[in-house]
């Protein structure tokens, strides 16, 4: 009984005895519990096996799942680029296929401007080949004339009326030549355009409010086209006749003016001549009531055309702008007054002008007087300013 406690010595035996009791009472519990917790280890651990062994099969399936659905992914992405690569080469190949139409299409204009340009070209060549060839028959037909006339001459020499008849024939002769002189002093219709779009290409250069085209080589286009900044176009047709501009270059301007849709107005010039039924600054609507002005600025200088123009095209500017046609009329009225105004200044300077040439002619032929007169007062001014100091001096000697 030594192994036992100190402390179970100390009871009695009956209370020992129930100590003893109550402890085996306890072992047995004690078993009996670690052999349910040995099984229930045992369960547990099937369970767990179990359950790692699904979530493995899970883990697996998943990662299975998740590779194959990767793989659908980058198949995906991979049909996605390769897409965008066949669309982005549909693309390129379109805008080539387009840029090569365009450029075929430029070329085709480019060419069919220059065999326009050529045939104009040629047109008027051909024009001058006629004119020229017209001019050498009649200068074949003069001189076989004044050839004819010269044996004739010989003949009439020999005869006794020698003298008038050499007379007559030398009268005809000067006559032939002169008109060989005008023949070739001539220009044509051509040249003489070319001379009056010159001239107002100068003048027009010359207006800082309003961009001018030449487009006379254009078939109705007049000879240039005038536009401002908001793009308001009118056409304006230059002439340098000597004689009267006749009714057909009134009807051609009319017509320009009403085949050009973009084309507001006309004007049409007269370097040199009047304009038949026409007066200066006179207005005609066309029948598409658009307005026509007509401009004499036969001697006129080169700044009083270019004002002219200026307020002309001023003028046209308000006059097709406005929807009232009380205002119209009054601004016509009002046009024509200035312009009549200055027609008036004009003939007062040209008069003046005139004057002061007479004048000036006058001093010429009497300068010599004029002369002698400055000199005789410039003498009259100095003689007294020589006789003081002789006064002077006269009075110191006394």
């Amino acid at each position: 009984m030594s192994h036992l406690p100190d402390r179970l010595h100390s009871f009695s035996k009956d209370q020992q005895s129930e100590i003893v009791l109550l402890g085996l009472t306890c072992w047995d519990l004690v078993q009996k519990e670690s052999l349910k917790q040995q099984d229930i280890s045992i369960s547990l651990l099937l369970d767990k096996a179990k359950e790692e062994g699904m979530q493995s099969g899970k883990q697996q399936a998943t990662s299975e799942f998740l590779s194959k659905l990767t793989q659908a992914e980058i198949e995906k992405q991979q049909h996605k680029i390769e897409n965008a690569l066949l669309t982005s080469r549909l693309d390129q190949e379109v805008t080539q296929r387009n840029a090569k139409l365009d450029e075929l299409k430029s070329q085709c204009e480019q060419e069919f401007l220059r065999k326009e340009a050529l045939l104009i070209r040629e047109s008027r060549l051909e024009e001058k080949e006629l004119l020229q060839t017209k001019f050498n028959s009649e200068r074949e037909i003069f001189l076989e004339r004044l050839t004819q006339l010269q044996i004739e001459l010989a003949h009439w020499k020999e005869k006794e009326n020698w003298e008038e008849i050499y007379k007559t024939e030398r009268l005809q002769r000067e006559a032939l030549q002169r008109q060989l002189d005008d023949l070739q002093k001539v220009k044509t219709s051509y040249e003489i355009g070319v001379d009056g779009q010159d001239e107002i290409h100068q003048i027009l250069s010359q207006i800082q409010e309003w961009d001018f085209v030449e487009v006379a080589k254009e078939a109705g286009k007049a000879d240039f086209r005038a536009s401002n900044k908001d793009l308001k176009t009118f056409i304006l047709d230059s002439k340098k006749y000597t004689e009267a501009v006749p009714k057909k270059e009134r009807d051609k301007i009319v017509r320009d003016v009403d085949n050009d849709s973009s084309v507001l107005g006309g004007i049409l010039v007269s370097l040199k001549s009047k304009i038949h039924t026409k007066t200066h600054c006179e207005i005609q609507l066309t029948p598409a009531k658009k307005p026509v002005c007509y401009l004499v600025l036969d001697q006129m200088d080169s700044l009083a055309k270019r004002v002219c123009l200026e307020a002309t095209l001023k003028f046209l500017l308000q006059y097709v702008a406005s929807n009232n046609e009380r205002e119209k009329d009054e601004l016509f009225n009002k046009i024509h007054q200035a312009f009549l105004k200055l027609g008036e200044l004009k003939s007062e300077s040209e008069n003046q002008r005139n004057k002061a040439k007479e004048l000036y002619e006058s001093l010429k032929l009497n300068v010599d007087k004029v002369q002698s007169i400055l000199n005789y007062l410039q003498d009259k001014c100095d003689s007294p300013e020589e006789e003081a100091p002789k006064k002077r001096s006269s009075k110191k000697k006394t």
